[in-house]
């Protein structure tokens, strides 16, 4: 049985703790990233949501995805290729206890345009630094 959703207030640490994490996430799959996106309900300034980071993370093949598994491993996620027969445009990892993970990182295959990597939204914090963006073809 899974535990209950706790949903907590708006929390400004939010944004650091993703902050903090795409630069983990990107010390370790950099060449692979064209772009990273704090995404879902902590991404949204003031809203109540559960304390759980996800990330939006683009790679120009979805391919490239198996060569994340292990160096991803290393800072702490498992991958989760059972949730492809629902997705399978997507690969899932997530970070933390099962009680409460802490992150979910969905990668997508995603083509940069024009040397953008991340296009803002309303619902997205931050771009990658420029020291952080792979722009190469």
């Amino acid at each position: 049985m899974k535990p209950p959703v706790v949903i907590f207030d708006y929390d400004p640490m939010w944004l650091i703790l993703f902050r903090d994490e795409m630069a983990r996430i990107l010390a370790v799959i950099r060449r692979h990233v064209v772009g990273l996106e704090h995404i879902g309900s902590t991404a949204v300034t003031g809203l109540a949501a559960k304390a759980t980071i996800d990330l939006l993370v683009g790679v120009r093949q979805l391919d490239d995805g198996r060569e994340c598994i292990a160096p991803l491993a290393g800072i702490g996620y498992e991958y989760v290729p059972e949730y492809e027969r629902e997705i399978p445009d997507r690969r899932y990892f997530h970070k933390g206890p099962p009680v409460m993970r802490t992150f979910h990182l969905h990668m997508v295959e995603q083509a940069a345009t024009s040397g953008d990597v991340i296009s803002g939204s309303a619902t997205t914090c931050g771009d990658i630094p420029q020291q952080h963006r792979n722009t190469n073809s």
